[in-house]
């Protein structure tokens, strides 16, 4: 069986999508505030390097963000937490939009957008934390084999249910 190789132009769709519908939805200062939670995002990744004593990775640039190429082997313990990093802070920005928002309304709603980001990261993808957590998880207890074929139906199952719930929102 051979592999198709998927053109540039396919792989930087969903990012086209996604600032494409922020920018149709709610415009550029939310396709702004989008951006700075990323950049969150990505920050809780690198001060979970630093804290567990790994040297700095280098920044990848991909279709959906950004990815890190460890200089190390990381352990699957270490790339657990690792990858749980970028929810965390996600989910620490909500939480300080929280408490200021009363103050800020725009506090409040980079906590709501943080929020989204990072749940959305935690979704069972490729290329997404979820995916690196789940397979870290059953690393120990599945063969490679086997936690390809996983992973693959997991994504597929994420996909058709991201697109049902896409195709409900609309059809309302």
């Amino acid at each position: 069986m051979t592999r198709r190789r998927l053109g540039r132009f396919f792989l930087i769709l969903p990012a086209l999508l996604w600032v494409g519908a922020v920018l149709w939805f709610e415009g550029l200062y939310s396709l702004l505030l989008v951006g700075l939670s990323a950049v969150f995002h990505e920050c809780g990744h690198l001060l979970a390097f630093s804290l567990l004593g790994l040297p700095a990775p280098k920044l990848v640039p991909v279709a959906r963000g950004v990815r890190f190429a460890a200089p190390c082997t990381l352990s699957y313990r270490e790339e657990m937490l690792i990858a749980m990093a970028g929810p965390v802070a996600n989910l620490a920005s909500f939480l300080f939009g929280c408490v200021t928002g009363g103050f800020a309304p725009a506090f409040r709603t980079f906590g709501d957008i943080s929020l989204l980001t990072g749940l959305c990261n935690l979704a069972p993808m490729n290329d997404l934390d979820g995916e690196r957590i789940l397979r870290c998880l059953l690393a120990g207890r599945l063969d490679s084999r086997c936690l390809y074929y996983v992973g693959r139906a997991v994504t597929l199952t994420a996909v058709f249910l991201g697109a049902a719930g896409a195709l409900i929102v609309l059809w309302q």
